[in-house]
């Protein structure tokens, strides 16, 4: 039987902007820096699960339907 096995990070990075008193001007700019990718999170953004200590994930991704996932190719990692 296959499994649809989920592996999860999570990235975070704050950043301190200026915002004239207007913060949803302020997430607009984020926003465009971060689609015109001025910002790309990478390994140093990494964060940790505050209950486990840990930086990853790995759980059954159970959103996709189990008879879905026997039709699905295997991944080549293992």
């Amino acid at each position: 039987m296959k499994r649809a096995i989920a592996v999860q990070e999570i990235l975070r990075r704050v950043l301190i902007v200026e915002d004239n008193d207007n913060l949803e001007e302020a997430l607009a700019d984020v926003r465009k820096s971060y689609k015109k990718e001025r910002i790309v999170l990478g390994d140093s953004d990494l964060i940790s699960n505050p209950i486990t200590g840990e930086s990853v994930e790995i759980f059954e991704a159970d959103w996709i339907d189990l008879e879905e996932v026997q039709h699905m190719e295997l991944s080549n990692i293992l």
